[in-house]
This record gives C-alpha cells, sequence and structure tokens, in this order.
C-alpha cells in the first residue's frame, strides 16, 4: 500500500489549463483551476471503470484495455522526464508488468521505496480527471488529510464521525516500523452499508497498489473501519460536486444561533437570539440541502407566519413544518420514532431534528442528530453549549420525542425542472435578492417553464409572465430573460418585505396584484374584505397558482 509520489510532486489538471506551482519539499502542489463539472456517481463510475481493468496481486497492472483517457492524462501530468526515472512521478502510472521488464525502472522504484506498478495517488487522481472533476491538491497518499483541511469546497468527515459517502477520497495512515514508509494510502468509495442494530456496516472501494482493486471492510457501530493490521483509516475527503444523493447528515454545519452576523440587524438580534433555535436548526437543514440561508431569512418567515416568539421560541412541533415547509422542501414529523431508529435515520444520512421540551430540559431546546450509536448521539447544536455528543442515557433524558425530517418537495406537478441555463440564473437572483431561491424557481416554472419568449393568451410576456405595463413601469424589457429574471426577483423580494416574510402573500400580489384597499381590489382587497381568512377570496387562479408553488397558502 505504499504511496509515495515518486520523488516529485503530482501535477493534477494539465489538461485543463491549469496554473499551477510545485513545492517539491513537501511533496504538494496548489493548482487555480477552471470550474468543472461533475459529481460523485461520475467519480464511481469512474473508478469502477479503471479497477474492472487492473489485474495482478497488487492491482497495479493493466493492458492496451485500460481506459486510454486516463493513460494520456498520466502521461501529460506525469512525463518522463529524461534518462533518469527517477525524477517525477512517470514510475507512480506504469503498469507491473511494463515496469518489471525495465530494470533500469525496477532499480528506480527500489531506490524511492516503492513497488513497481500503478499506485494508488494515480488511481484517485485518474478516477477523477475521467470523471472531468480536478483535484486541486496532491502529494502522498497520507498527505490528503492535512491538504485537503482548508480546500475551499471540500470537506473531511474524520472516521468515527460520520459514514463515507460514494465518491469520496478514503484516507488512511500507516505505521512506518511495521509498513516500511510513511506514506498511507488512498482509494474511492464506491458504496456504504451503515451500521445498524447493534450489528457492522460495510464500505467498498477502489484502489490500486492493494490486496485487489475492489475491497470491501466493515464499519463497527462506532463508525471506525476495521482495516488492515498497521494501518489507521483518517477520514473521508468529500468534493464540492458531491451529488444529491450523498450523505445529508455529513453536510450538517454548525450555525451559531447567537453570531450577531446571522441576523439583520442589532434589535433583531437581540429580540430573537435567544429564542432561535429552531430557526438555527431549519437553517441548517436547508443549507444541507444546499440552501445558502442565514438565520434571518428564516426567522422573517417563521415569526411573520406567528410560528416563533422571543418569550416561547417555537409555539408547537406543527410550527417547526409550518415554516419549514414554505422554503421548498417537505418536511416529515411525529412522535414514534424509537432511540434506534433515530440513530438509524441518521447514519443512513437522514440529519433528523428533535426537541427537548421544557419539562425535560430548562427552557426548551431544538437541536439536530447526525450520527451515534448505542451508547452515544451525535448531534449539531446552535446553543451556547455547541453539544457535540450526548450519552444515550443523558439524550433519552431530555428528548420528548418529537423528530422530524425535511426532503426536497417534488417540483410542481411531479416533474423535473427543464434543462435550461436560466435555472441557475434564476437561483442566483433569488439569492441577491435575498428570497428562497427554490420556491422563486418554481415560481418561475410555473409562469413560463424558463421559456424565454413564452406569451400567455392574456398578453404576459416572456419568461417572468410581465404585463406589458409592468415592465415598462420597471424599465426592462420582458423578451430578455436575464433582465426579466432579475427585475422580478427584485419585485418578489419588496412583495416579501411588504407582507412580513409570508410568501403566499407575496406570490399572491404577483399573480393577482397587490391592489388598493379603498378600491377592493387585489390582494389588498382580499385582505381587507377576509382578514385572516384572505386566502379564500382570491379567485381560484391565484389560489391554484400559490398551492402550485408552496403547496398551500
Amino acid at each position: 500500500m505504499l504511496a509515495k509520489i515518486g520523488a516529485g510532486v503530482l501535477s493534477i489538471g494539465v489538461l485543463v489549463g491549469l496554473f499551477f506551482s510545485v513545492m517539491a519539499a513537501d511533496f504538494t502542489f496548489q493548482a487555480n483551476t477552471f470550474a468543472m463539472g461533475g459529481s460523485n456517481s461520475q467519480v464511481v463510475a469512474a473508478a469502477q471503470l479503471m479497477a474492472a481493468h487492473l489485474s495482478g496481486p497488487r492491482a497495479q497492472d493493466y493492458g492496451t484495455d485500460f481506459p486510454q483517457a486516463v493513460v494520456h492524462y498520466w502521461a501529460s501530468v506525469c512525463p518522463e522526464q529524461g534518462t533518469d526515472p527517477t525524477k517525477g512521478c512517470f514510475l507512480d502510472w506504469q503498469s507491473g508488468t511494463t515496469c518489471l521488464a525495465h530494470p533500469d525502472w525496477l532499480r528506480a522504484a527500489e531506490a524511492l521505496h516503492t513497488s513497481c506498478g500503478l499506485q494508488c495517488v494515480l488511481f484517485v487522481t485518474g478516477a477523477y480527471a475521467l470523471a472531468n472533476q480536478t483535484l486541486p491538491a496532491a502529494g502522498n497518499a497520507v498527505d490528503f488529510w492535512g491538504l485537503y483541511q482548508k480546500q475551499m469546497g471540500w470537506k473531511e468527515v474524520p472516521a468515527g464521525g460520520g459514514l463515507p459517502a460514494p465518491g469520496d477520497l478514503m484516507v488512511w495512515s500507516d505505521e512506518a516500523k511495521f509498513v516500511g514508509e510513511p506514506f498511507g494510502h488512498i482509494a474511492v468509495v464506491l458504496s456504504v452499508t451503515p451500521p445498524s442494530a447493534g450489528q457492522d456496516g460495510s464500505v467498498m472501494f477502489a484502489e490500486a497498489n492493494g490486496p485487489g482493486p475492489v475491497v470491501t471492510q466493515d464499519i463497527a457501530p462506532d463508525l471506525f473501519v476495521r482495516t488492515w493490521q498497521h494501518y489507521t483509516v483518517l477520514g473521508y475527503i468529500r468534493s464540492p460536486q458531491a451529488s444529491g444523493g450523498a450523505n445529508i447528515s455529513t453536510r450538517v454545519q454548525r450555525i451559531s444561533q447567537l453570531d450577531p452576523a446571522q441576523y439583520n440587524s442589532q434589535a433583531e438580534y437581540n429580540t430573537w437570539a435567544y429564542s432561535a433555535c429552531s430557526t438555527a436548526v431549519i437553517t441548517e437543514l436547508l443549507d444541507a440541502l444546499g440552501g445558502h440561508y442565514r438565520i434571518h431569512d428564516v426567522l422573517a418567515v417563521e415569526s411573520a407566519r406567528g410560528d416563533i416568539t422571543p418569550q416561547l421560541g417555537l409555539v408547537g412541533d406543527a410550527a417547526f413544518a409550518d415554516t419549514a415547509d414554505q422554503f421548498g422542501v417537505q418536511t416529515t414529523w411525529g412522535h414514534t420514532l424509537t432511540y434506534d431508529q433515530l440513530i438509524s435515520r441518521a447514519l443512513g444520512g437522514t440529519p433528523v431534528a428533535v426537541s427537548f421540551p421544557p419539562d425535560r430540559y430548562a427552557g426548551g431546546h431544538l437541536l439536530i442528530v447526525v450520527g451515534g450509536n448505542a451508547a452515544m448521539v451525535l448531534v449539531v447544536d446552535s446553543s451556547a453549549h455547541n453539544y457535540q455528543e450526548l450519552s444515550r442515557a443523558q439524550f433519552l433524558q431530555w428528548w420528548g420525542g418529537f423528530a422530524a425530517t425535511v426532503a426536497p418537495r417534488a417540483i410542481a406537478g411531479g416533474g423535473q425542472l427543464p434543462n435550461s441555463p436560466y435555472v441557475a440564473l434564476a437561483r442566483a437572483n433569488a439569492a441577491a435578492a435575498g428570497i428562497p431561491s427554490d420556491l422563486f424557481v418554481k415560481q418561475i416554472d410555473v409562469e413560463s417553464g424558463f421559456i424565454p419568449n413564452a406569451l400567455s393568451p392574456a398578453g404576459a410576456e416572456g419568461i417572468a409572465q410581465f404585463e406589458p405595463g409592468t415592465a415598462a413601469a420597471l424599465g426592462i424589457n420582458p423578451w430578455d430573460p436575464v433582465q426579466a429574471l432579475r427585475a422580478v426577483a427584485q419585485l418578489m423580494a419588496s412583495y416579501v418585505g411588504t407582507y412580513g416574510g409570508d410568501y403566499g402573500k407575496a406570490l399572491a400580489a404577483y399573480n393577482f396584484g397587490p391592489g388598493n384597499a379603498a378600491q377592493g381590489t387585489g390582494l389588498a382587497g382580499a385582505l381587507q374584505r377576509c382578514g385572516a381568512q384572505w386566502f379564500s377570496c382570491l379567485p381560484a387562479e391565484t389560489q391554484n397558482y400559490i398551492d402550485s408553488i408552496l403547496g398551500g397558502p
């Protein structure tokens, strides 16, 4: 499992026009890369394809049927340097049989204290390259753990602290006095079976320079891997392109409810900071699903809907779902999960919000369960306590039985979003305007299906279906999707602010018009006539419009 990178540095990404600088002294490099596509599923497929063509006792041999795109990539990033095979990383991608056929190569490998054949680092970098992704740093296998601690967008999941996800880089350290050199090992995770009911789970990974091209090892209930003697799994490195099917529990990042930057003003902070644990939990869950929210964003909706007060915090269990569901997710909640079921859900990749009611925990509290085992619970906690691990006994003493999970709600009508570049632009404009991006994308999908030249029978124009007079008043060309999306996001943000964060009313104002109370027109007229029952006073068309985006008023 030796994973030394030749006598130099592996330079990933030359094929995609990188600018990089080599620091040979510590066998690392840093690269500034262009944005690339890709997902964990693509890395898994690439690693499986490569592993299927490896052979030999250490999975270091390959023939002419090996994916040639990877071979060309290796030849570009690790070319032969003159007559000295010890220079660079040329030897690290050679097939074992080819290497053994060259006595000078074999002597060079021995001089470098490595084996003759494909190395594990070249395997994983080749898999990422074949998947059209770019690793921003590389070195000896064990060095990856340090190199990726501060890589923008990358996440490290320590062994024992969470489960791996398909496509992760799995990193080992080793005991040099037994193994020979402290180079460690690295592989690509293919699949994961979580531990359950006190029984081991497993992780399957693809590798080179190991016992085989595909290996399965057990994951104990404490989430540590039962691996080879003299080796220790340090953890898993997750790319920014991780697919939506990845373990969401490992994506949950703590937000402090006492962080002033999470609020829009000192007054908002003073009013809500010590009662906003439910707000922080919803924000953390939304962001784990790919959102980019602050506590303020969720609080504006939660307080406007009466789901939270400064004195009580969350006013009831149903209030949690009422707020969360306004952000394009479907909340499932209740009091039926057992402790073991709760832990199993979290280990399976679904973070679970739980509450500690006031009769069990002073003042009451909510936090998120992200893992654990039969003896302890791993949690993400927004309070000043910053609980991270609770014993089973302590957790059960505080937990009142409430548990809630959130998942992305299907697009209106059950279909998929169109393959349009304007979907990403809509999300960007929503984020810039400070409104929920998922709801805004649904709104535009309902309006026009993201068709820039859409024209309704009533004369509404373009991707945002502006009335000609409205577009003229805003000073934009409704047929220009860039102008229209920016304008409608800003208009929706103004409506959300006008109606105290109530997105349903903002949608009503957009579809039916804000109106005039004195004249009894638009939303203003519905509010004047029906008060809290305003939704029932809207035209059926507007009610259906709101339902198709929010699932209800």
